[in-house]
């Protein structure tokens, strides 16, 4: 396993004091703690003095780069129409308030997983800002939503025109969720279904760059085994994209996890007139930006230097080494809370212990790393050092809980680590 490029050096085209932090390994390069946490690369820097940045503004629809980016975007995920937004959770928002409005109004609902990140981490915006209610199912399969369960818990129909009820008018759908993948088969049924009955279907798509790469590595297995780990020419990476998008009519494109942008996501649309109206909420929001060319230019560059180079081989690498950390998790005596499809780990055996969690961080610390609570994500900026001392943080962590060496800690406490790294 090599380390990714380096995510800071010298430049001919850019001259940083020799004090810059951007000339020292990046901050992130130990942090387990999200995809969020990634640092500017030189090349993101780089794009910054490109002649061709614009510094239009991009309420006025003047920032070209900013046009450029959206316009990129919508060809790769085959949505014809886009608006880029500050984050994934106003982008979220935007969308739903734009579906919940043209929809008639109130009183209405919307069908989210119950782990999903529209539910648990917005800040309620969805009811507060919509008065919308949220339906929430707990998949029996432990992973994701099905057809069955949508359908048991939608008031469409008769149901829905019932004075008793608030009808269903979106479904939410994750992918990854808590780094597992849903199956585009799936996403196409629940698809199929919201459009007999008339229901609109968004995807909050915070890490589908890499729900992508791990559809094309479950497709390039079986067909040719491991070969692409050794050729690093993974296949389809592109086409698993525009399957997953084509099977819902809004999506939601985080730009700053996985491949690891400063800023900002984009939400892309089949329908123009919906852009449109999208525009209006994002401006309530406090989402127009004026020179929005330094931000989508950085954001330009994340796409070509993480997805496009080498077939998303980066992210590939961050699936690979999630993979060796759950192995060795569960060599050492662990469990896992969820399957390991993506880049991201749920290690068992850390929050049924009371202390487990303060234990976990403090021996992650020891050598250099950050974690927060059971979760583990890998981003591309992860160095094959610090792969090697959360290996070493496991191992002292299954020797002194086998010892029983530490003692107890609040569960409140526990809980409290999770605030802020989604």
């Amino acid at each position: 396993m090599s380390n990714p490029a380096p995510a800071n050096q010298t430049s001919a085209y850019l001259t940083l004091p020799t004090n810059s932090p951007f000339l020292t390994p990046s901050p992130s390069s130990h942090d387990f703690r999200s995809d969020t946490v990634t640092t500017p690369s030189l090349t993101q820097l780089h794009a910054l003095t490109s002649p061709t940045l614009s510094l239009g503004d991009d309420v006025y629809s003047e920032s070209t780069t900013t046009t450029n980016l959206t316009t990129r975007l919508c060809t790769l995920f085959n949505k014809p129409h886009g608006l880029f937004v500050t984050s994934g959770t106003q982008s979220n928002q935007i969308a739903l308030l734009t579906h919940l409005a043209r929809s008639g109004g109130p009183p209405h609902s919307i069908i989210a997983d119950s782990d999903s990140h529209i539910l648990n981490y917005e800040a309620g915006g969805t009811a507060t800002l919509g008065g919308c209610q949220i339906m929430p199912i707990t998949p029996q399969n432990g992973k994701w939503v099905t057809l069955e369960e949508v359908k048991r818990k939608a008031a469409v129909g008769a149901v829905g025109e019932d004075e008793h009820y608030a009808g269903t008018k979106v479904v939410c759908l994750e992918n990854t969720i808590n780094g597992v993948v849903m199956p585009v088969e799936e996403m196409r049924r629940i698809r199929e279904w919201a459009r007999e009955v008339g229901v609109k279907v968004h995807l909050d798509g915070a890490r589908l760059w890499n729900a992508a790469v791990a559809v094309a590595e479950e497709r390039d297995t079986a067909e040719r085994g491991k070969e692409y780990e050794v050729t690093g020419q993974l296949r389809g990476t592109v086409e698993a994209l525009r399957e997953l998008t084509a099977c819902v009519d809004t999506v939601s494109v985080c730009l700053s996890k996985g491949i690891g942008a400063p800023v900002g996501s984009v939400l892309l649309a089949d329908d123009e007139k919906f852009i449109a109206h999208a525009r209006r909420f994002r401006k309530m929001l406090g989402g127009g930006l004026r020179q929005t060319g330094v931000l989508t230019a950085m954001a330009d560059a994340a796409v070509t230097e993480v997805w496009e180079s080498n077939n998303a081989a980066l992210l590939q690498r961050t699936h690979r080494i999630a993979r060796r950390l759950s192995k060795k998790w569960v060599e050492l005596g662990g469990t896992l809370n969820k399957e390991v499809e993506s880049s991201m780990l749920w290690l068992g055996g850390i929050d049924d212990v009371d202390g487990g969690v303060e234990r976990w961080e403090a021996l992650a610390k020891e050598d250099g790393c950050k974690v927060a609570y059971s979760r583990v994500v890998v981003h591309w900026q992860i160095t094959d050092e610090a792969v090697k001392g959360l290996e070493r943080a496991m191992e002292r962590y299954w020797v002194e809980r086998k010892q029983g060496t530490w003692g107890s800690a609040e569960d409140e406490a526990k809980e409290a680590k999770k605030v802020g790294y989604r």
